[in-house]
């Protein structure tokens, strides 16, 4: 049997593992949020976050790739049961599309809860817990021996492979998932650490395609960030992530340095390095200005598929925004009475 598209071809071999634990997947995951840990909801100072980040990834590998893009908007609303704690909400809308023979598109939709429990007034460190509720939906459509996209034609035994799963035409799918998160988050004046673990698919929803049933795999995240003060204008912030779904695993590790060039105007620039074990070394630019966050990130592939890459791994932009609502002052009215 011989594949005209190499894309292709790797698609096949991996369409099991595909089809049972394909996610999200960013270098900037601190621009995602909601994807990592339900804690992190409402889990910043502000009044509401709303963000977005787009992913392409594998571009350059016979002309085709994948795009992932996440929105998601949280906020702190609601008061706990003691004045220091806190209930933040959020949603998120996700969408994985994979440009290759398969065709093979997600969408996610996720409502999210988190309850934060202060051990102090001053609100410096906090025990959360969060729930998330996520549904997906799930597509295939059919390869074709027309297909050219990326300058190659789908071999007839590409689509023999394909419909012989029982998969003939387009095919759509869908399941529920749970996840279940913990963070704790420490505060000094200039410093914030967080540390967090989560668990989705507690319940191993089951998917089907076709004539194909699989039950989806325990995923468990794990993830630590601290940015620390290094002088007045400079900040460094190291952190990790942890992912691991049955016996596929994910680690990445990274350091970024912050410098405020504009101190009077709040504009900071943000620039580092990351390392996703095995896979890729990732080159992190960013800047803050004011309440608005925005990153780029790029991925150079040094995995066993950078041949067919050409090492070209994935690219990625990010934009955040935190704002704030500010209650009008009640101030109480003053009678002054003259002297006679």
């Amino acid at each position: 049997m011989i594949y005209k598209n190499p894309l292709i071809f790797l698609t096949f071999l991996l369409a099991p593992l595909m089809l049972t634990s394909q996610d999200l997947h960013f270098t900037q995951f601190q621009f995602a949020p909601l994807t990592i840990n339900p804690a992190l909801t409402g889990a910043y100072h502000g009044s509401y976050r709303i963000g977005g980040i787009f992913r392409d990834q594998y571009r350059t590998v016979g002309g085709q790739g994948f795009q992932t893009l996440d929105f998601n908007i949280d906020a702190p609303v609601f008061r706990g049961i003691r004045k220091q704690d806190w209930i933040g909400i959020g949603i998120g809308i996700d969408a994985l599309d994979q440009a290759g023979g398969l065709r093979y598109n997600s969408t996610f939709f996720r409502l999210n809860g988190a309850y934060h429990l202060s051990f102090n007034k001053e609100q410096t460190r906090i025990f959360t817990l969060g729930f998330q509720y996520n549904t997906v939906g799930v597509s295939i459509r059919q390869l074709s021996t027309q297909d050219t996209r990326g300058g190659n034609m789908v071999s007839d035994p590409d689509v023999e492979a394909f419909n012989a799963m029982g998969m003939e035409g387009k095919v759509n799918s869908n399941y529920s998932d749970y996840v279940v998160g913990l963070m704790f988050n420490s505060k000094g004046k200039d410093s914030d650490f967080k540390i967090g673990v989560a668990g989705a698919r507690i319940l191993r929803p089951q998917l089907r395609l076709g004539n194909s049933l699989e039950r989806l795999d325990f995923r468990l995240t794990a993830f630590g960030q601290y940015t620390m003060p290094i002088t007045d204008r400079t900040s460094f912030t190291p952190g990790f992530l942890y992912q691991k779904i049955s016996s596929a695993q994910e680690f990445v590790v990274q350091s970024q340095m912050g410098y405020m060039i504009r101190p009077d105007k709040q504009i900071k620039l943000n620039g580092g390095l990351g390392y996703r074990l095995g896979d890729a070394l990732q080159f992190l630019m960013g800047a803050d200005i004011k309440d608005l966050r925005v990153g780029v990130a790029y991925d150079m592939n040094i995995s066993s598929l950078s041949p067919a890459s050409r090492t070209v791994g994935g690219f990625e932009l990010a934009v955040a925004y935190y704002g704030k609502i500010y209650k009008k002052p009640k101030v109480k009215p003053v009678i002054v009475c003259p002297r006679l």
